[in-house]
């Protein structure tokens, strides 16, 4: 059995084990290195006795517009079989990632985890790399979620002019970003009752959805899509198969998120061990120290997180993707579709009543029940979960960016590159990462107002654009894992 303890590597390195390192490994040579050991004023801070906040923040960037919003893109594509496979399958691999990082985590648990366990392992630069995909994702992912809820707030405010500018894309930026300069107990607090009202929707949601196939009965459309479980979108794919890979990529944005707790819930200033000593029937012990209680505390925190988080995940997803299944045939014209398929669907709708629709098929499952008020408020819980999320994305992309950028040395003999990067690396009074979050918050601010002038269809240029760039954050996402699976197997036969 391996022992618990840091690889001798990093103490060879001059990698401190007692907690205070840098989220990248330090060289061996110092003076000729650009990084530098993390000291307690530029760490950030987090209280080790917030489990349930830690738990939620990764339930918080995990349920996102990725279930409401793609299944029905997933059976458009490739039928009810597809949908259950694909969420099973991602929720399946997903669960055994997250086995390797909570390992690597119990056994060395470190700030900016993600990034160091790559560059310790398999290689510095590509953990380097890892960091910057990673922060990628979550920048771009907040952007993304912005321009999510806008096309869902559209639903009311379809005649409005000016209302998304104003509101949506200008004032929920600065509240998210006003929320996330809260010190780490308000925000903990924070994300515990976001986290808490969301799996609330989640399971109402869900609960209504059985409800209206209990009342209505399922479509006989929708059950001859049972009958034909090959069907696919033949302009998309050339075989079921390929429907299905797809589907899988597709589905794979719905679990961005799973691994938060290893980008947070270390987020803590390391004390060194402690020597206190008691005599206990005239032996000397020592007491267990910070640093103990500490990992102690996270390796509980992680190995819940781990097991249960991602497979009660994995079950709601399934349950909520075959509820839709039961609601939609495949070929269901509202359904949302593939930015770069030709969509075949004749609508008859006039341009308003266009407008105003919502490629959401939870939200078209309330439409057909005829219960007056039960769209929207389905759609209010989707602007809220979309919302929610973003936050989670800022908070995230923040702290990787520190986590990056925080081992780099500032001085005035380095380049004017690394120099501007250890800027970022800096907390304020409170210990919370302000200029690497604003800086995230700004990255790809400019996204969402592109819908000003493309629209909310995903046919549309600039609709395929925002659908690329939401894409791309599940791609390197995607990278990180399969990264962190290499890290663990090379950590494991090391």
């Amino acid at each position: 059995m391996r022992p618990p303890s840091p690889p001798d590597s990093a103490r060879a390195a001059g990698t401190p084990t007692d907690g205070s390192v840098s989220p990248l490994p330090t060289a061996e040579d110092p003076a000729n290195s650009a990084l530098v050991e993390a000291t307690e004023e530029d760490d950030v801070h987090i209280t080790v006795k917030s489990e349930p906040a830690k738990t939620m923040i990764t339930i918080n960037g995990t349920l996102g517009t990725g279930l409401y919003g793609r299944t029905g893109q997933i059976l458009e594509l490739g039928g009810p079989v597809a949908v259950i496979l694909s969420f099973f399958l991602v929720g399946s691999l997903a669960w055994a990632v997250m086995q390797c990082i909570t390992e690597l985590l119990c056994i060395w648990p470190i700030p900016g985890a993600l990034s160091v366990y790559v560059a310790e392992f398999v290689d510095n630069e590509l953990g380097i790399a890892v960091g910057v995909a990673y922060w990628f994702t979550y920048s771009v992912g907040f952007a993304a979620l912005i321009a999510s809820s806008a096309s869902y707030i559209n639903f009311w405010s379809a005649n409005i002019k000016g209302f998304l500018i104003g509101v949506v894309y200008v004032t929920v930026p600065i509240m998210l970003v006003c929320f996330n300069t809260l010190d780490i107990k308000k925000y903990g607090m924070l994300e515990v009752i976001t986290g808490g009202i969301k799996i609330t929707f989640l399971f109402i949601i869900i609960v209504i959805s059985i409800a209206i196939h209990a009342k209505t009965g399922i479509p006989s459309e929708a059950k001859k899509g049972w009958e034909t479980p090959q069907a696919h979108d033949e302009l998309a794919a050339n075989d079921w198969g390929t429907a299905l890979m797809m589907s899988t990529s597709i589905a794979a944005f719905a679990y961005v998120g799973v691994e938060i707790v290893a980008a947070s819930a270390l987020e803590a200033h390391w004390s060194k061990p402690g020597r206190q000593r008691l005599r206990d029937k005239g032996e000397l012990q020592r007491r267990p120290s910070h640093h103990e209680e500490v990992q102690n505390s996270i390796a509980n925190t992680l190995k819940f997180t781990a097991v249960w988080v991602t497979v009660l995940i994995t079950v709601a997803y399934v349950v909520s993707g075959l509820l839709v299944t039961l609601g939609f045939e495949r070929d269901n014209c509202e359904l949302s579709r593939l930015s770069w398929v030709h969509n075949t669907c004749k609508d008859q709708d006039s341009g308003q009543n266009q407008e105003r629709k919502s490629s959401s098929p939870f939200v078209l499952m309330a439409q057909r029940s005829g219960i007056y008020g039960l769209d929207h408020a389905v759609n209010a819980a989707l602007v809220f979960t979309a919302i929610t999320c973003a936050n989670t994305n800022l908070y995230v992309a923040s702290r990787t960016l520190f986590g990056i950028t925080s081992s780099l040395d500032g001085g005035y003999d380095q380049r004017m590159i690394v120099r501007c990067l250890a800027w970022l690396g800096q907390t304020n009074k409170s210990k919370v990462p302000m200029r690497a979050m604003i800086v995230s918050a700004l990255a790809f601010c400019w996204v969402p107002f592109l819908q000003e002038g493309g629209g909310f269809n995903t046919d549309t240029t600039i609709g395929k654009f925002i659908e690329i760039l939401a894409q791309m954050g599940s791609v390197g996402v995607a990278i990180v894992w399969a990264c962190q699976s290499f890290a663990y197997i090379r950590y494991y036969r090391w």
